[in-house]
């Protein structure tokens, strides 16, 4: 391996400081960052009538486009020579007074911008068309009603603010800074329109100067058009103005199963009657023993509460969501998405309009290829297996043939040579008179048979009423069957719409209430992680705090039995999970590589991510989690400060080497010395004063650290000598600390499940896969093939945590709070502001620009 020598100084990981040291604030860096994660996800098409027969065909419903006898864009022959405000007014006169857009009205937004409940960023876009019913008057942006984004750039210095460049072909991301800035622009656009409006995709218009670009974003990407001079050309703009001013808000992207619902004073009264009976069974959910049984159908006060602020908002539109033939009501998602590439998932408090109930209803893409199986199907199976650990599924659905484009249209452009019928997608439509995605039947936004919106009673999707009696959607289907298959070479991803219901609705990890039930909740979904191994052969391969959740159970439930609530670990998000192969069986790529959040990722995957994820690398994710929480909200021998530094080095931080991205150089230590240190001018050993914590967390890090020496995972790192703990200026003295309780754990049926009689001190001392003989009447996990490199496993890790789950001498350690926000820390690792985001990648090589800096 490599000297230290050839190891650079860690630069900081910017997407990860938004989990760990403080959230980014500033948009304009964060809109260099959206050009980062979108890289290679732009496809061009040659020209606009291309473009409309593709993606905005005409149908029998949009008339023919009028002539007219002259230029309705003559006012701007000069625009390349004027300032942005004045093609603006020219522009939406020009709509107005030749009628380009009979049935929308273009409105200015960029004067002020939306509230802040709805738009932290505070982000105004210089137009838009909205129903002329809901055009709004008063110069903000309205995110939510509008149709069609308008963005106008100046040319008077060329094409400097142009986000894309057709002078090279096959490559239209401009690199140039200014260029750059104005394509993250329009993408923070993308995203919020995107999170704030239930859509399948986004039609945008960019006017620069004298010319016009047509953006098609969906969340694989975007779908451009070349450069067009629209003075010289009036009739491709006023084509597509037209086209969107009759189309079906289904042709423009509005989910026709997502109904928006009015706040009118019937639909308030019956809201409140919700709250009123769902307030009649709420309960507490804090850890005790129960004195009388909960009331029938009873929900705890917390998920009561996060659905009462989800509907609050007024500003937030109410919506029914559809999943198959069962409906829900949710207001503001709890958890938004973000991104315009990717999953965009958002999570909701739902009410279930059938069982009157409230549940966790999850609306995302799914990666959609041959052979990967969606995140319902896997969790229905584990569900039937009585897997504990995870999530209950209520329902789930794809949302009928709601698929992304933009990575089929680039298949479509670089075919394959020979290629296989499974690989080499057929036309992306029938006929160039087929709209993309057929409009669903039913109630649910349709148009006349003459095909006229019905006005006012048809805008924006809404219905009149939050009552039941509604005629269901008719699940919208694929035209030709076509699944893609997995392309090494196509940077796009191809995904699905889909919505899963789930009985739990958790709360994050962070929310714990000592030490002992930390380690407790992260035993259970270590367990729950081998049960999936064995029960269904699937790996979970997304180990990060995020799907590490609690959720209060009801124990003892038996009659004659006193119930009591206990706080239960939750191992959530199974959309990334993928089968476990056998031996003898066939190993191909299903989907893109993936490693899951950085911070989390184990050290060998941040090395080289090209490799499958192991069981280990799951195992020592769950390590980094113990260890992440407990530095950051346990009390310690460390200062504020210094658990702050040790959080950005330890799990924000990546390396340099031979000019290629790797692990962090703190994280590389820990295994190298298989200790739980912190290394700034001394090198300190982290104790929690807690020796079941301790014990537990140096022996895990000593599992680790044989089996990266004896597999030679890591590049050599600058060696580490121990020094003496440092006592951190004005740390106060910590008081004596208490015997903890014992905690009751749910963990006998885990010791059951593993032991099936066998003894406990069986256990194996080094956590490896080195177990004592087998019998032919053990559990698999008492059965792992014979390795030659001690490999940390499952029924070891497990063994340690129940181990030290029933030591008695655990001590009373509350959290004492977010010791990182208290810290006042600012990083003084470099940042790199070229490097950025998905642009991290383990084993990438850097940019170089990037190389110079360096």
């Amino acid at each position: 391996m490599a000297s230290s020598a050839s190891i650079a100084v860690s630069p900081r990981k910017m997407d990860t400081s938004a989990l760990s040291i403080g959230r980014l604030s500033d948009l304009k860096q964060r809109r260099l960052q959206y050009t980062e994660e979108m890289a290679k996800h732009t496809v061009q098409l040659e020209s606009v009538t291309e473009y409309l027969d593709i993606l905005l065909p005409r149908t029998k419903d949009i008339p023919e486009l009028p002539k007219l006898s002259r230029n309705p864009f003559k006012s701007l022959k000069r625009a390349d020579a004027m300032v942005e405000k004045d093609v603006t007014d020219l522009f939406l006169e020009a709509v107005e007074t030749h009628h380009l857009s009979p049935n929308l009205a273009m409105r200015r937004s960029e004067s002020r911008p939306d509230s802040i409940s709805l738009d932290v960023t505070r982000q105004k876009v210089d137009a838009a068309f909205f129903k002329p019913e809901d055009a709004p008057n008063d110069g903000r942006p309205h995110w939510i009603d509008q149709y069609l984004p308008v963005e106008f750039k100046n040319r008077k210095q060329g094409n400097k603010f142009d986000p894309f460049d057709d002078r090279t072909h096959g490559i239209v991301e401009a690199d140039a800074i200014l260029r750059k800035q104005s394509r993250g622009q329009v993408i923070s656009y993308a995203e919020l329109l995107l999170a704030l409006q239930h859509r399948t995709f986004l039609f945008m218009l960019l006017i620069v100067g004298r010319r016009f670009r047509l953006l098609r974003w969906d969340r694989s990407g975007v779908i451009i058009t070349r450069s067009t001079d629209y003075y010289k050309k009036p009739e491709l703009l006023r084509e597509f103005l037209w086209r969107v001013s009759y189309a079906s808000p289904d042709a423009l992207g509005l989910d026709p199963t997502a109904v928006r619902l009015p706040r009118t004073p019937r639909n308030i009264s019956e809201l409140q009657g919700i709250l009123a009976d769902l307030e009649k069974r709420a309960v507490d959910h804090t850890p005790r023993q129960l004195e009388s049984p909960f009331p029938k159908n009873h929900v705890f006060r917390y998920v009561l509460d996060l659905f009462k602020g989800s509907i609050a908002v007024e500003e937030w539109p109410l919506y029914h969501l559809w999943i198959s033939e069962r409906c829900f009501l949710v207001g503001k998602p709890v958890s938004p998405s973000h991104g315009v590439a990717g999953p965009g998932t958002r999570g909701y408090v739902a009410y279930d309009v059938k069982e009157k109930r409230l549940v966790w209803l999850k609306d995302t893409w799914r990666t959609w290829y041959d052979g990967v199986e969606a995140e319902g199907q896997v969790l229905g199976r584990l569900n039937d297996a009585g897997v504990r650990g995870v999530p209950t599924v209520i329902c789930h659905s794809d949302i009928g043939n709601q698929v992304t484009t933009t990575g089929r249209l680039w298949e479509k452009k670089h075919p394959l040579p020979d290629a296989h019928p499974h690989t080499d997608p057929p036309p992306l439509f029938s006929s160039s008179t087929t709209p993309p995605f057929p409009v669903a039947s039913g109630s649910v936004n349709r148009r006349s048979e003459t095909g006229k919106s019905r006005g006012k009673d048809n805008k924006k999707r809404k219905r009149e009423s939050l009552d039941t009696h509604y005629t269901t959607p008719t699940p919208l289907e694929p035209q030709d069957g076509y699944v893609p298959r997995f392309r090494v070479d196509c940077p796009i991803e191809h995904r699905k719409h889909c919505r899963i219901a789930f009985g739990e609705v958790c709360f994050p990890l962070k929310e714990f209430l000592n030490a002992q039930q930390l380690v407790h909740i992260i035993l259970q979904c270590i367990y729950a992680a081998a049960s999936h191994k064995l029960q269904v052969h699937v790996l979970h391969r997304n180990i990060t705090d995020r799907n590490i959740m609690i959720y209060p159970r009801l124990k003892n439930t038996k009659p004659g039995v006193a119930p009591a609530v206990e706080w239960t670990g939750v191992l959530i998000d199974w959309a990334s999970s993928k089968p476990i192969v056998g031996d003898n069986e066939l190993h191909y790529a299903r989907q893109p590589v993936f490693i899951g959040c950085w911070q989390f990722a184990s050290a060998n995957l941040l090395t080289n991510s090209l490799q499958p994820v192991k069981n280990a690398d799951e195992l020592e994710s769950f390590l980094y989690v113990l260890i992440y929480y407990a530095v950051r909200y346990l009390e310690s021998n460390l200062c504020d400060y210094d658990v702050a530094s040790f959080i950005d080095q330890a799990f924000d931080c990546y390396s340099v080497y031979q000019e290629k991205i790797i692990v962090g150089q703190h994280k590389a230590i820990l295994l190298r010395l298989g200790k739980l240190v912190y290394s700034s001018f001394d090198v300190i050993d982290i104790s929690f004063d807690n020796p079941p914590l301790d014990s537990l967390i140096s022996e895990l890090l000593s599992w680790f650290q044989v089996y990266y020496s004896e597999a030679k995972l890591l590049p050599t790192t600058p060696s580490i000598h121990k020094a003496t703990a440092r006592e951190c200026p004005g740390s106060p003295t910590p008081p004596p600390k208490k015997v903890a309780k014992r905690l009751e754990p749910a963990s006998s049926s885990i010791r059951s499940h593993i032991t099936h009689g066998n003894n406990r001190s069986r256990a194996a001392t080094a956590g490896g896969d080195q177990p004592p003989q087998s019998r032919s009447d053990e559990s698999p996990l008492e059965r792992p093939p014979p390795r030659k490199i001690t490999i940390p496993s499952h029924r070891g890790m497990i063994w340690r945590f129940l181990q030290v789950n029933d030591d008695p001498s655990w001590v009373s350690q509350p959290p004492v709070g977010d010791r990182v926000q208290s810290a006042n820390y600012t990083s003084n690792v470099t940042l790199l502001d070229t490097i950025e985001a998905a642009t991290v990648r383990p084993g990438a090589k850097l940019p170089l620009t990037v190389r110079k800096k360096l």
